[in-house]
């Protein structure tokens, strides 16, 4: 079963994703600090995790910046960003990732389950 690890400082939107992937084909795990996600990363869960889903904009670290350090653990993860913004506001940030040779997947801020199973499964499959 492939892993899905989503990150975000708001147990609210924590939340929702834990109902939009009930009854899914994915595993999840959830982490509210990035610090936390990263070290999960790193230790028994670098085998577990397939796709990282973050916020961009967090306090105690930024998306982007979760982004680049978990590549640099482990080239195979894969990513995606729901920054509660418009795309149209979100593209200078996955240009410069995508010029870093970071590929990432945007979840617009009003997606639907759908939306969501779709995006994870072009990234991931199943």
């Amino acid at each position: 079963m492939k892993g899905v690890l989503v990150v975000d400082e708001h147990k609210d939107v924590l939340g929702v994703y834990e109902g939009m992937f009930q009854n899914s084909p994915y595993r999840l795990y959830l982490s509210d600090n990035p610090r936390k996600a990263l070290n999960m990363l790193k230790g028994k869960g670098r085998n577990l995790v397939d796709l990282v889903i973050t916020d961009i904009y967090m306090d105690k670290m930024s998306g982007d910046e979760l982004i680049r350090k978990a590549r640099h653990m482990n080239e195979k993860v894969k990513f995606a960003i729901h920054p509660g913004v418009s795309e149209k506001y979100a593209e200078p940030l996955l240009k410069k990732l995508k010029e870093e040779k970071i590929e990432v997947g945007f979840l617009s801020p009003f997606f639907l389950r759908e939306d969501l199973m779709a995006l994870v499964k072009s990234l991931i499959g199943k």
